[in-house]
């Protein structure tokens, strides 16, 4: 993930669980059980109640520890991080300006200047995954492109009968693509930086970057073609073009700007809040916005654009912060020590070597909820100071960020499906779940499976040159 610096908890602390280590997998087994309950047998998408899940597994865990004291303190660390922050204002600031967006009619006004002419094509989906690709990789922002992409592409694709979990997906795998491949990227910075030549400088990210981009076209050709086989639109709803206002054009400015202000600021939080303040200006100008949609006061109750764009997203910034409290607990557990232990096993190949850096990394993704950034400066440490002789260092920065940004991330409760789940809130599509976004995210896989046969092949292994 982009948009904030990783900051480790300093405190030497470590938390003595009955179990060892493996015993946080018993809250997040809780965590995942709520919600398939929820989701699966009580047919609830209610990300208010998936937060009340993640509560239930951290108080669980509070419960497996001979230090419930120092466990809360690792908790408190965790979700008091500057990542943690970040994310929470960006959910803030970009549930307002998808509020906006929504109430400016914009989708509507897309829709009407097309008049549905691609409606019953294939090409929709495809250009979204393709242009939400394009968009990760200049700004090296997942969560940027699946903000900014969300409350455009998704209302507009709806208006136009368009499969809403297809395009949803579209856009987190295009958000994944830059993650792993854009030279801004935090991922590539950190497992570049987190690996290191045979004289101990840091590696090349120009080559890092290099050595990674054959992988991750292969990936994004092998996914395409499921975005273009399933996300082909019905027709646009007469009701839809009915109240459409071609003078909600005016809010793709924003648009545009919030895109500029992230590729040359490489700031998220600032392109956001700009892009909304210059479309609340706009929209007040042009009369697409009135001022009590943006805020307004009726028997004691306030509505309008901000209070409704925060509570759209209030489920989701709690949901985080308790994700974000585990990776404190993670840091105090000995997970890394357990990490340690798979790591320095002695392998007889290169293959073997791989493998085992790869189970490593998909194991801490998921256990940090696809929070690939902090996965990516875990494992690598790990990877570079165990498996330095064993694997090329250009080879291990590719697959650390490769696994990280693969299986984990389509998970039901991983940091992106929940992000993007979050920005599509505002929809209100009954078919958006976590289950059918996991079933509708093929970038991921597809990276899965093309690094996991580099493996298995040998293809673009360096020869070995001790």
């Amino acid at each position: 993930m982009s948009d904030a610096q990783i900051t480790a908890p300093n405190s030497p602390e470590r938390i003595p669980f009955f179990l060892g280590p493996s015993t946080l997998l018993i809250p997040f087994l809780i965590f995942a059980a709520v919600s398939v309950y929820l989701f699966v047998f009580l047919q609830v998408f209610d990300l208010m109640a998936l937060a009340g899940a993640g509560l239930v597994a951290l108080v669980s865990g509070a419960l497996l520890t001979r230090s419930p004291a120092a466990y809360w303190r690792a908790v408190v660390a965790g979700a008091a991080s500057p990542l943690t922050a970040m994310v929470l204002l960006l959910l803030m600031a970009a549930g307002i300006f998808s509020a906006m967006m929504k109430a400016a009619g914009l989708a509507q006004a897309l829709a009407l200047l097309t008049g549905g002419a691609i409606a019953g094509t294939p090409l929709l989906t495809p250009c979204v995954f393709l242009l939400s690709s394009l968009l990760a990789t200049a700004t090296g922002s997942s969560i940027s492109t699946i903000l900014a992409a969300s409350p455009i592409f998704l209302p507009f694709g709806a208006a136009l009968g368009c499969d809403v979990p297809m395009l949803a997906g579209a856009i987190l795998s295009g958000a994944i693509f830059g993650d792993n491949l854009a030279p801004v990227s935090d991922v590539a910075i950190i497992s570049a930086m987190t690996q290191s030549e045979k004289d101990g400088r840091p590696l090349d990210l120009g080559e890092v970057v290099r050595t990674r981009f054959p992988f991750a076209i292969v990936a994004l050709l092998l996914a395409l073609p499921f975005y273009a086989l399933g996300g082909s639109a019905t027709g646009a709803a007469e009701a839809t073009l009915k109240d459409a206002n071609l003078m909600s054009l005016v809010m793709l400015i924003p648009v545009a700007l919030l895109i500029y202000v992230a590729i040359r600021s490489r700031d998220a939080l600032h392109a956001v809040t700009l892009a909304t303040v210059v479309g609340i200006v706009l929209g007040l100008v042009t009369g697409v916005l009135t001022p009590a949609s943006i805020v307004s006061v009726k028997d004691g109750a306030v509505s309008g654009i901000i209070t409704g764009g925060i509570a759209n997203v209030a489920g989701i910034m709690l949901m985080c912060l308790a994700l974000f409290g585990f990776t404190g607990v993670i840091e105090r557990a000995g997970l890394s020590e357990a990490a340690e232990g798979i790591l320095g096993r002695r392998v007889k190949s290169p293959a073997a070597a791989e493998a085992l850096l790869a189970l490593v990394t998909v194991l801490i993704s998921t256990c940090l909820a696809a929070v690939t950034s902090v996965a990516v400066a875990l494992a690598g440490q790990l990877a570079n100071r165990l498996l330095a002789n064993q694997i090329d260092p250009y080879r291990r920065a590719y697959l650390l960020a490769g696994f990280a940004n693969s299986i984990p991330v389509i998970l039901p409760f991983s940091a992106f499906s929940l992000i993007t789940l979050s920005a599509a809130s505002g929809l209100g599509d009954a078919s958006l779940t976590p289950f059918s976004l996991m079933t509708a995210t093929y970038y991921p896989v597809a990276l899965f499976v093309v690094f996991g046969l580099s493996i298995l092949t040998g293809i673009g292994r360096p020869k070995k040159t001790n």
